[in-house]
């Protein structure tokens, strides 16, 4: 009987070693750290309004642009010309190479200045000195001109400078001959402040205003629809511009706003004063800095609601469009993302096991960020150390001994 007994006691032993080593030896199953940006995203339809001046032709004929598309224009300068009739083709092209040749010296004029683009003070005196040595060029005011080129000369240091204000004035006396081989009658279009010009008119710069964007609702912007202009053109109507139809545009480019329809239960507690930043669907790889204007109001039901935005850097690519999808990226979370329950607690700090050859090292993190229904969280070190402090590829414990 004590015989037996022995054998068994001996037998449960072994048993219990043999499990023992085997739970010791078994597998640990592991993730490898990998770096990832979560973001929450709001999705939305959107319309861009902006600051905008439209200057209307008052007799139909030939529009013709002295600033060119998307450029940045002065106050109280040219910007376009409606002839009466039909102009000839060939002093037109003639017109725009000298056009783009003004243009682009009177830039050399700002850029070899020594000042940054939307410098201070003195880049805008430069400015208003090439443009006033076109009127001066245009009335043949030779005085004027050497009274501009001497005070540009005061203000740079480079003799280069001075001599594109010459070529400068020459251009412009040229364009001024070929403008007095045009007869028509003509209505000249100045600018009434500074911004970027266009000539695309689409019908929204009166709906869309920047002073009343934030009184939008869900309906009110259910109803945005473009203004039509007059399309009936008199049986003799030579020309491509309408007498009483929109000419050009100038857009303020400090200040603009985005007015978008999304999803209520999107926004959360998003409110006035936010930042956030926006994508856009037809701008891809544009993102800007905006702040939250205004959320409407709407009634029990309405599952939908309209969100202003107000942005305040210039983008190029956004005084090109209206209407697009946007993406508001209301926070973003970068680091490693890792299961909930791979986070363990020591000495009272989060963390998480990563295999070491051999052994397991308890690793410090914070958690930034966690979804309960995903069962996910990102984390990011949180130590000193820099032999504790998790790296990109370690092997992350999941389950516990």
């Amino acid at each position: 009987m004590k015989k037996l007994i022995t054998v068994i006691l001996a037998a449960g032993l072994c048993t219990f070693v043999y499990f023992l080593i085997s739970y010791i030896q078994a597998p640990v199953s592991t993730i490898s750290a990998y770096s990832v940006t979560y973001e929450d995203v709001v999705s939305g339809d959107a319309f861009l309004v902006r600051k905008e001046t439209v200057y209307t032709a008052q007799q139909g004929g030939t529009a013709y642009s002295y600033a060119r598309e998307g450029s940045r224009v002065g106050n109280n300068r040219r910007i376009c010309t409606v002839y009466s009739g039909e102009i000839d083709e060939a002093i037109l092209r003639e017109l725009g190479s000298i056009n783009a040749k003004i243009t682009e010296l009177g830039s050399v004029v700002v850029d070899n200045s020594g000042f940054t683009s939307d410098g201070g003070s003195t880049e805008q005196r430069l400015l208003q000195l090439q443009e006033d040595i076109e009127a001066a060029a245009a009335e043949n005011n030779i005085q004027k001109i050497a009274e501009c080129k001497e005070e540009i000369q005061q203000l740079t240091s480079g003799a280069a400078v001075v001599s594109n204000a010459d070529r400068l004035a020459e251009l412009t006396a040229e364009r001024s001959r070929l403008e007095s081989q045009i007869l028509n009658p003509r209505q000249d279009i100045y600018s009434t402040e500074a911004g970027i010009y266009s000539t695309k008119i689409d019908g929204y710069e009166n709906i869309l205003d920047v002073n009343t964007v934030a009184e939008f609702n869900v309906q009110k912007f259910g109803e945005i629809k473009p203004e039509e202009y007059k399309n009936d053109k008199p049986e003799d109507f030579v020309g491509d511009t309408i007498a009483g139809n929109p000419a050009c545009k100038i857009i303020n480019n400090h200040e603009w706003y985005i007015l978008t329809l999304v999803e209520r239960e999107k926004i959360g507690d998003m409110k006035k004063g936010d930042k956030v930043e926006v994508r856009f669907d037809k701008l891809p790889g544009e993102q800007v800095e905006a702040s939250v204007v205004s959320v409407s109001a709407e009634p029990e039901g309405q599952n939908k609601t309209v969100v202003v935005l107000k942005c305040e850097s210039f983008s190029e690519g956004a005084f090109s469009i209206r209407a697009t999808g946007i993406e508001i990226i209301r926070s973003s979370y970068s680091g490693f993302e890792v299961p909930i329950h791979a986070i363990r607690v020591s000495d009272g700090q989060n963390g998480v096991m990563v295999r070491v050859g051999g052994s397991d090292v308890f690793k410090p993190c914070k958690v930034i960020y966690q979804d309960e229904d995903s069962e996910k969280a990102i984390i990011v070190p949180d130590t000193e150390d820099l032999k504790k402090e998790l790296n990109e590829y370690d092997m992350i414990i999941l389950g516990e001994k």
